[in-house]
């Protein structure tokens, strides 16, 4: 079987974005040969003018990526890029229907009778893509939705969602990574008749459990215990709750250090509450997985108190560290963090009980057995496996 990924993907400037499509793909790569398998990357990308690219970071703060190469190699992971340029006024008037552009020349890009199937990560535009090619060339096609693509997008615009369901609706399976993502889809008018549910899952090589006093030291961490974040600093993180919550864990507990992990748009003014809040927090920015195991091994605690989430696969990779997470009772996020967790509701007490609850949980410590025992499902090896069954369907 030859398969067309076609998906967002990590840039030489960002190798750390999109780090969940990446491990899967470096699962597929160790199980191609036992599985029968073949297949290529394509990254369907915009790119932006110079003025549209000012405007964005000017006035939206947006993170914008200056340029994407042809092809991009990553851990034996060989990206393709096709590129639409896009103005102002493309940007105003046509964004949400640049997948038009990429239906077209994708045909001339690559020899699509090769394909037995294409499986697209994530609604819009890879998905719409898909099912457009799919009408036109009769490749079946499967679509894995991950967030974003099913809980915000779709009320960009009534023709957007239409798009969106038609997508779901002719893909011969769609793999939610969570099952509030699935109920979300049928909300917008999904059938839900070739809806399964795999969620995302992390690399027990990188992520795993060591003693943390160790961990710490190796960190160089002095307190005896460490709370953190790991994501990126961006609204619907809702990470400017972070300052206020590790002030009140250190008026509590003075032996805690903190850690925010991640970048994005909110990364100054982050910055800037903590020192208002005299939370003294060690800022990392974005690093590789390797270093954010790292971290994750030294952790008590991660806070995720997140407005709207899909799965969440930072909840798994951090248990796999032996870290208990606590976050907000939204999206997937509870399905995540399971039995080995705590979420609780984003409301007037959710500062303090999330800050409450913490120094309950160094106070009184944590289950790590039962945590490592859980996250064993959520393997990429076994996670792969799955899909792999999906496709001979």
């Amino acid at each position: 079987m030859k398969i067309l990924y076609v998906t967002t993907a990590p840039t030489p400037k960002k190798p750390n974005a999109s780090a969940f499509i990446q491990r899967r793909l470096e699962q597929i790569e160790k199980q191609k040969e036992t599985q029968g398998l073949e297949y290529d990357v394509l990254y369907p990308a915009v790119e932006y003018s110079p003025f549209l690219k000012f405007i964005l970071r000017t006035f939206k703060n947006y993170n914008v990526f200056d340029t994407y190469p042809h092809k991009y190699e990553l851990n034996n992971i060989v990206y393709r890029y096709i590129t639409k340029k896009m103005g102002l006024i493309d940007f105003l008037q046509n964004y949400y229907r640049s997948y038009e552009w990429f239906e077209k020349i994708i045909p001339d890009e690559v020899d699509l009778s090769s394909y037995d199937l294409i499986h697209a990560h994530f609604a819009f535009p890879n998905g719409i893509i898909a099912k457009n090619l799919h009408l036109k060339y009769g490749i079946p096609y499967v679509l894995t939705l991950h967030g974003t693509d099913i809980h915000t997008l779709p009320y960009k615009s009534e023709q957007l969602k239409k798009e969106i369901v038609e997508s779901l609706e002719n893909a011969s399976c769609c793999i939610f990574v969570s099952d509030f993502l699935r109920k979300e889809a049928v909300n917008l008018g999904y059938s839900g008749k070739n809806a399964v549910v795999i969620p995302n899952g992390f690399d027990p090589e990188v992520f795993y459990y060591e003693k943390k006093d160790s961990a710490k030291e190796k960190m160089g961490f002095k307190e005896k215990y460490l709370v953190g974040y790991v994501g990126n600093l961006i609204d619907v993180k809702n990470v400017m709750l972070l300052p206020k919550i590790f002030n009140q864990i250190q008026e509590q507990n003075h032996n805690t250090n903190f850690v925010i992990i991640g970048e994005g748009n909110l990364d100054e003014p982050l910055k800037k509450s903590c020192f208002e809040e005299r939370v003294d927090v060690r800022f990392t920015g974005s690093i590789p997985q390797n270093e954010v195991a790292d971290y994750m091994r030294a952790m008590d605690i991660m806070i995720l108190p997140s407005k709207n989430e899909g799965f969440g696969a930072v909840v798994v990779e951090a248990q796999a560290c032996g870290v208990y997470v606590i976050g907000s009772n939204v999206g997937g996020i509870p399905e995540a963090v399971g039995s080995v967790g705590r979420v609780f509701s984003v409301n007037d007490e959710f500062l303090s009980n999330v800050s409450d609850y913490s120094v309950g949980i160094l106070n009184n410590g944590i289950d790590i057995e039962a945590m490592l025992k859980r996250i064993k499902n959520f393997t990429w090896e076994k996670i792969i496996k799955d899909e792999f069954e999906l496709y001979k369907l």
